[in-house]
């Protein structure tokens, strides 16, 4: 449920800030899926949930090129 909220989140804040659709699920989408590839990887035990703050730089970067224009 977490990982659902994070993606929702992470898509909601790109809408409001006014990205494209497109790019908004795109960007949502790699960071959710980086976090579960990171905490499978380091066998990230679940109690602890996924790795969110070690796909966040990857993320920021994606956020920052769609808004660079």
């Amino acid at each position: 449920m977490k990982r659902v909220l994070a993606k929702v989140s992470a898509l909601a804040g790109l809408l409001v800030r006014g990205a494209p659709l497109s790019d908004a699920l795109e960007t949502a989408t790699a960071l959710t899926d980086e976090s579960i590839c990171r905490s499978l990887w380091r066998d990230t035990p679940r109690h602890f949930g996924v790795d969110f703050e070690g796909a966040l730089p990857a993320y920021i970067r994606r956020v920052e090129k769609i808004f660079e224009a």
